[in-house]
């Protein structure tokens, strides 16, 4: 009881401690409550907006790519108009081009007939050049390699057998390449 007595007494030296501790308690709640929780939102907010920058930019970088991709095909369509170039430039060379294959394997096309058709919408005539061959099969083989490996743009389109025998006979054979002549658009 004295204990209790002598506090009452000196009131003075532990009543601004206790008090001191409840207003601690008052404004660390408070500060928990108000303050602290406007810092957590700018916080999540500043998160949001982080993960906002890293999406936008992740479809910049993807934007920028496919951009650069359309950039290379435009770029490659224009190189192949330039390569195709036109009709009157490039049918002279391109037939003795063809002649030339053609000896080089072993046979001499007497016969060469051609078709053209126009692209819509491109820009473009397809040019179809038929020609006979005769030869053995290694002959056949020559002049195959030496269209795939040519650096005109031709495509083998068909070619029809009209008569064989074995295989060191020579065989009979329709080539039908097609290629394609930057044709202007008409007025």
């Amino acid at each position: 009881m004295r204990f209790w007595r002598l506090c009452l007494e000196r009131r003075w030296v532990w009543l601004p401690a206790v008090a001191a501790l409840f207003l601690n308690g008052a404004l660390t709640l408070g500060y928990r409550t108000l303050v602290a929780d406007r810092f957590d939102l700018a916080a999540l907010k500043r998160d949001r907006l982080e993960s906002d920058f890293r999406t936008a930019a992740g479809k910049r970088d993807e934007l920028k790519r496919s951009l650069e991709g359309w950039r290379a095909v435009e770029t490659g369509v224009a190189d192949f108009y330039a390569r195709a170039g036109s009709r009157e430039e490039r049918l002279p060379d391109l037939l003795r081009e063809i002649d030339d294959m053609a000896r080089k394997a072993g046979a001499v096309p007497h016969r060469i007939t051609f078709d053209q058709s126009f692209l819509k919408d491109a820009d473009l005539a397809e040019f179809g050049i038929v020609f006979p061959f005769e030869g053995d099969y290694g002959s056949v083989r020559n002049l195959l390699n030496f269209i795939e490996v040519t650096p005109t743009f031709l495509i083998l389109d068909t070619f029809n057998l009209t008569s064989a025998g074995d295989l060191q006979e020579k065989v009979r054979l329709q080539f039908r390449l097609r290629t394609v002549f930057h044709q202007e658009a008409a007025p």
